[in-house]
């Protein structure tokens, strides 16, 4: 699993096309030693130089290769690459037979907080939990534009706006930070 820095064929990149010789190597490594790609789903394209227009260069360079023991004793894994968010990798998960989902923490109220008279100003409650909404809209937002960007990479419009979206994305996160820090305090 990783970031190979290369593809495997010249469709995995658009933009900037790289000749068969540039491949071989890599491509024959894989054959000769018996490996070959998890099944995956999500992004298409793992990394992206980040730039707008024609200067855009999606590629597939993050993979996770296994070999037939991996694939006969794991015969249902697969691996999800996620749109990038503020970076310019994707993020892989991989999942298999008995892979959870870890549980929500669940925020618990204590009474004793509000004995104390400065808690409604340090807390700040309306402002906070709009952060964590905001942070997570934000979120919801880039992923989406993300998405629309792996069926049209060269789309300048797109562009620009994943460049706003993770602006505003980075402030919301920071945000965030900072209310959980003063939070953190509190508790």
């Amino acid at each position: 699993m990783g970031d190979f820095n290369s593809i495997l064929s010249q469709e995995d990149r658009v933009g900037n096309k790289v000749t068969y010789a540039k491949i071989k190597e890599f491509k024959e490594c894989v054959e000769q030693c018996g490996l070959q790609e998890l099944k995956s789903s999500g992004c298409f394209y793992t990394w992206s130089n980040k730039q707008q227009g024609h200067d855009r260069v999606p590629s597939r360079i993050d993979r996770v290769i296994t070999n037939n023991d991996w694939v006969n004793k794991l015969p249902a894994s697969k691996v999800l690459y996620m749109p990038a968010g503020v970076y310019d990798h994707s993020h892989a998960m991989i999942k298999w037979e008995g892979t959870c989902v870890p549980k929500m923490r669940i925020f618990r109220y204590y009474n004793m907080w509000s004995m104390d008279n400065s808690f409604m100003t340090r807390l700040n409650k309306d402002k906070f939990s709009e952060v964590e909404k905001h942070e997570d809209e934000s979120m919801k937002k880039l992923v989406e534009c993300q998405e629309k960007i792996q069926n049209d990479p060269r789309n300048e419009t797109l562009g620009k706006k994943e460049k706003e979206l993770t602006k505003k994305y980075i402030y919301w996160k920071e945000a965030k930070l900072n209310y959980l820090q003063k939070k953190s305090k509190v508790q």
